[in-house]
């Protein structure tokens, strides 16, 4: 293992020596100052060439740009050579930023960004450099306006959500925003905005998801992001014991229950873990429906509409009959 260990250092000196050789650093010394000087004539040969894409920013959603093929100004320049040093050091705009917002709009028509705007571009950038020539010398920007109008948001498939509905209530879902703005040419058929189906998770917990639009070619939208609010409740158990209840008994028959309680068991969220008691139930039996075996079914006929998975502890019960005299 040593033995490797000093070939490896050994053969990583040998280049690090080749590597720095006096004559290597002196080639990549004048390569360096060639490079320099390179640059140095370029930008004191008098002139050169500047290209600055366009961005149309905050355009009203209602208007709708016919042509935007204006997406780059070239600029000619002319350096003095006492300037050359500064401008290597000085950074190109990252673009002409047109504020659509800031203009008044007809029906249709077209907006001029005029030439001394593109100018001050340059002399904003590159004080003391003449600006020979600009293409195009100005931006006409044509538009029309669209119709708009507002339609509901639909979210799809909410019921497929999946929870184990033994531990969690089934989510409840709010969706923002639940309506959007729609503009465009041809929007006359659309009475929805339909969105992506959400994530196949198990929800476990209260979740935001965020989805967003399938655009629509030609159609705009005030918003294109929503907000799904998934509200998940954890669910617990509790257990109360009952009175069995009878149904059409004759008046001249004593039923004797075995047992003539049962326990009943269900899930509820702990806000409602206090709020019901053995009054919001009941479990009854038939008389009618006793068999041949003195066994009848239990039937669960009440129970709030906020708990669930409700259980029995058992699914009948031993009924005896006595029959009572008349008197």
């Amino acid at each position: 293992m040593n033995n490797v260990w000093r070939t490896i250092v050994n053969s990583t000196k040998k280049i690090a020596r080749l590597f720095f050789k006096k004559q290597t650093v002196i080639f990549l010394l004048f390569l360096l100052i060639a490079y320099s000087l390179w640059i140095l004539q370029k930008l004191s040969a008098g002139e050169f060439q500047v290209e600055i894409p366009v961005k149309y920013i905050n355009k009203p959603q209602n208007v709708y740009l016919v042509d935007t093929s204006n997406t780059i100004v070239k600029y000619t320049l002319k350096n003095e050579s006492a300037k050359t040093i500064k401008l290597l050091f000085t950074r190109k705009p990252d673009a002409i930023y047109i504020d659509l917002s800031k203009y008044n709009y007809l029906n249709s028509g077209q907006i001029r960004y005029p030439d001394d705007s593109l100018e001050h571009v340059i002399s904003s950038h590159y004080p003391g450099v003449t600006m020979l020539t600009c293409e195009p010398k100005n931006i006409n920007i044509h538009y029309e306006k669209t119709a708009s109008k507002t339609v509901p948001v639909i979210l799809p498939n909410t019921q497929n959500l999946t929870v184990d509905t033994l531990v969690f209530l089934r989510p409840q879902i709010s969706l923002q925003p639940n309506e959007i703005t729609i503009s465009g040419r041809n929007i006359d058929t659309i009475k929805q905005i339909v969105l992506p189906p959400l994530p196949a998770n198990e929800y476990t917990e209260t979740t935001v998801e965020t989805i967003n639009i399938t655009p629509i070619q030609g159609v705009e939208y005030s918003t294109k992001e929503f907000k799904v609010n998934i509200i998940v409740e954890r669910l617990t158990t509790r257990t109360l014991t009952l009175p069995i209840q009878i149904r059409n008994a004759p008046n001249d028959v004593l039923l004797h229950l075995f047992p003539n309680e049962i326990d009943i068991t269900y899930n509820t969220t702990m806000l409602d873990y206090n709020r019901y008691d053995t009054t919001h139930f009941a479990v009854w039996i038939d008389y009618l429906n006793i068999d041949s075996t003195k066994h009848c079914v239990l039937q669960l006929t009440k129970q709030p509409d906020s708990v669930y998975n409700v259980v029995l502890n058992r699914t009948e019960i031993e009924v005896l009959t006595e029959k009572l005299s008349v008197k």
